[in-house]
C-alpha cells in the first residue's frame, strides 16, 4: 500500500487570523509519518501565503533529508475551493500511489496515526463507498466539540453521543449520508476515485445555490454533490476519529468544532 499525501494551506495572517501548518506539521513527525514504508510522498499546496510563510510554517518541521513538494499559489490567485481542489488533483496526479490523502492544515493525530490508517484500510477499504474520512461528528458544527475538559469519548461524558453508541456496538466504520455530510479535514480515496473527483472539481469549483455563505465554504458541498452524482448514498467514515482538529480561528468564520478523537495513545485494532 502506497499513500498519496496532500495537505492544504494558507496563511491565515492574510486575514488577520493564526497559523497552524507548523503545529501540523510538529504533530504529524511525532507519528511515523517520514519513515513509514506506506507514505509515498508528501505535497504542501499553498493557497495564498505573505514571504515568509514557509521558512515560519514548513522549514522548520521538515526532517532533515525529507522531501516536500510545495505548490506555489497560482499568480492569479486563487479561491479556498480551488485550492482544496488543487491539494486533490497535485496528490491524485502521483504515480505509484494506491491511495490519496488530503489533509487540512489544523490537525493533531494519533499516535500510530499511520498504523491504525493503514490497518483501517486493509479491513475496510474495500466498503462500497467512494471517499473515507478518518473523522466526523455525526452533528452539527454548533455541537461538535467536548463539553468537558479532558473528556474522551471512550470515557464517560454525553459528547458525541452517536458515535458513543456506535463505539458501544463495536463499530469501527460508519456510513456518512452523502447528502449531509461536511468537515473536509482528513480525506482518503482510492487513487481512481481520486482523480475521478478532481475532473469532477476541475480548476474552478464553484457552488452557487443562492445562499451567500455557502460562496466560500470550502469544498464540503462540492463532495455531497460528486457523491450523489455517482449514486452514493454514504461515505465512510473512521470510529473513533483518528484525527482531531485544533483550529479555533476558522478561515471560514465557524464554530470551532472538534472530533470524536480518543486521544493520542488510542489505536486501531485489526479485525481478525
Amino acid at each position: 500500500m502506497k499513500i498519496a499525501v496532500a495537505i492544504e494551506t494558507k496563511d491565515r495572517r492574510l486575514s488577520q487570523g493564526q497559523n497552524y501548518l507548523g503545529e501540523t506539521l510538529r504533530n504529524l513527525a511525532r507519528t511515523s509519518f517520514w519513515s513509514h514504508p506506506a507514505i509515498h510522498s508528501l505535497r504542501i499546496v499553498i493557497g495564498g501565503a505573505l514571504e515568509d510563510f514557509e521558512e515560519k510554517e514548513i522549514d522548520p518541521f521538515i526532517p532533515l533529508g525529507k522531501q516536500v513538494e510545495i505548490f506555489q499559489t497560482p499568480a492569479q490567485g486563487c479561491t479556498r475551493q480551488q485550492n482544496g481542489a488543487r491539494a486533490i488533483r497535485y496528490a491524485a496526479a502521483v504515480e505509484g500511489a494506491d491511495w490519496v490523502m488530503k489533509l487540512e492544515d489544523d490537525l493533531d493525530f494519533l499516535d500510530s496515526f499511520i498504523e491504525s490508517t493503514v490497518a483501517w484500510l486493509e479491513d475496510h477499504g474495500n466498503a462500497a463507498v467512494p471517499m473515507f474520512a478518518l473523522g466526523a461528528t455525526f452533528q452539527f458544527v454548533g455541537q461538535s466539540k467536548y463539553q468537558e475538559e479532558g473528556e474522551s469519548v471512550l470515557g464517560p461524558g454525553s459528547s458525541f453521543p452517536t458515535v458513543r453508541a456506535m463505539l458501544a456496538r463495536g463499530d469501527r466504520i460508519a456510513g456518512y449520508p452523502v447528502r449531509g455530510f461536511w468537515g473536509a479535514q482528513a480525506l482518503i480515496w482510492k487513487r481512481p476515485m481520486a482523480q475521478h473527483l478532481a475532473d469532477y472539481l476541475g480548476e474552478d469549483p464553484a457552488l452557487w445555490d443562492g445562499k451567500e455563505y455557502h460562496r466560500d465554504r470550502g469544498h464540503d458541498l462540492m463532495l455531497q454533490l460528486w457523491g450523489q452524482e455517482l449514486g452514493a448514498k454514504a461515505f465512510g467514515i473512521a470510529i473513533p476519529a483518528f484525527v482531531q482538529h485544533i483550529g479555533k480561528q476558522s478561515n471560514i468564520q465557524n464554530p470551532f468544532f472538534e472530533f470524536p478523537f480518543p486521544g493520542r495513545s488510542w489505536t486501531y485494532q485489526r479485525r481478525t
